[in-house]
């Protein structure tokens, strides 16, 4: 991964942002019911986490801190998948709706989860010892 690149450049960033875009537009066409309101503060505040915790953790060191928040963003990205399930099964979300906002969150998913195999790869390789042969005389054991 390129390490010059803003947060703002990132694939996943930019599919955060789309689907924050359609979540947006949903949550503000919900009814005002409990049930409305719930669904739509959590779905907004889990889908905009998504792309602000990529950004926080870019902010940071580009090592084990900044794999920290990827799990974080991976983490708000499966709290999307839940809150969008609910809002289906409640009759809230039509099914092309559905559809697309859940391929925008497995996107982003599978693009996460892919950062993160590939820093813990980058990060256990560099950190390996190279095997070597040590020699003991047995007197000294």
């Amino acid at each position: 991964m390129n390490e010059t690149l803003n947060y703002k450049d990132l694939p996943v960033v930019q599919r955060a942002f789309d689907l924050v875009r359609v979540v947006n537009s949903f949550v503000q066409s919900l009814p005002q019911t409990p049930q409305g309101r719930t669904i739509g503060d959590q779905l907004f505040r889990s889908a905009t986490s998504i792309g602000a915790n990529i950004a926080e953790g870019r902010g940071r060191d580009m090592g084990k801190e900044y794999e920290r928040y990827l799990r974080i963003a991976r983490a708000s990205a499966n709290e999307t998948d839940y809150w969008l399930r609910i809002a289906r099964d409640c009759d809230l979300l039509k099914e092309q709706t559905y559809e697309h906002m859940l391929g925008l969150t497995d996107e982003c998913l599978r693009m996460l989860s892919a950062m993160i195999s590939r820093l813990r790869s980058t990060r256990d390789s560099s950190i390996r010892e190279e095997a070597v042969e040590y020699i003991f005389e047995d007197s000294e054991l």
